[in-house]
């Protein structure tokens, strides 16, 4: 009975995932026009590039990692279901700016942009990229729950004993022996990770897509027309 119970579970959350990745599939922009915009600042511009940009990335990680899923490939879909909730925590920092843009210089505003749209971590000719570390921990403070999943999938993409002696070994019938195979058993708690993980950070991710194209417009009515 239990075990049909999780089944069950899963069957459910499987479902609202691929939905929300058909969501996403219908919704990919093919162009910002920036003559469209109808404002003399560019800040418009840089952000919607950034928001725009990011649902076509999530939509491929996502629609990868459930293929993946599926086909019990467990750590590599953990490995993108990862890279969704790190566009997921990129995301929210760029809702919150918008949101909070008015506590913001424009010189500010623009470089804080132009971190997120052209940060390299390690190419002084570009800006400083914004640490995906310290977003991820800041959406968790209001998320705890987010934090606790990332760190998970995180042990798992690493080659640590998480996510590769502890998956991939179980001892021989005898005991004498350690065989080298997937752990079925240690698989199904990764598996369970992976789908509850993409299904929450794809409905944060679509929530917040949708404000932040509300608030935009709203901002579009601040700014000065050309």
């Amino acid at each position: 009975m239990a075990n049909s119970i999780i089944d069950a579970d899963l069957d459910k959350m499987l479902q609202s995932v691929e939905d929300q990745i058909s969501t996403l599939s219908q919704s990919l922009p093919n162009m910002v026009d920036v003559g469209a915009l109808g404002v003399i600042s560019k800040a418009p511009y840089k952000l919607l590039i950034i928001r725009e940009s990011l649902i076509w990335r999530t939509e491929e990680l996502a629609r990868s990692a459930i293929v993946l899923w599926k086909t019990d490939n467990n750590v590599a879909a953990a490995l993108l279901v990862r890279g969704v909730m790190e566009s997921v925590a990129l995301q929210h920092k760029l809702y919150s700016i918008l949101k909070g843009r008015e506590a913001l210089t424009s010189d500010s505003l623009d470089d804080v942009l132009m971190r997120l749209l052209m940060g390299y971590k390690n190419d002084k000719a570009f800006p400083e990229a914004i640490n995906i570390k310290t977003l991820v921990e800041k959406l968790a403070k209001k998320i705890p729950s987010f934090s606790e999943i990332y760190d998970v999938l995180s042990e798992i993409a690493h080659p640590n004993h998480k996510g590769t002696a502890n998956l991939y070994t179980r001892l021989g019938h005898d005991q004498f022996n350690m065989l080298i195979t997937k752990n079925s058993d240690r698989m199904a708690f990764v598996k369970t990770t992976i789908l509850s993980g993409m299904n929450a950070s794809l409905g944060l991710f679509i929530g917040e897509y949708n404000m932040i194209g509300e608030e935009f417009e709203i901002w579009l009515t601040e700014l000065e027309k050309f």
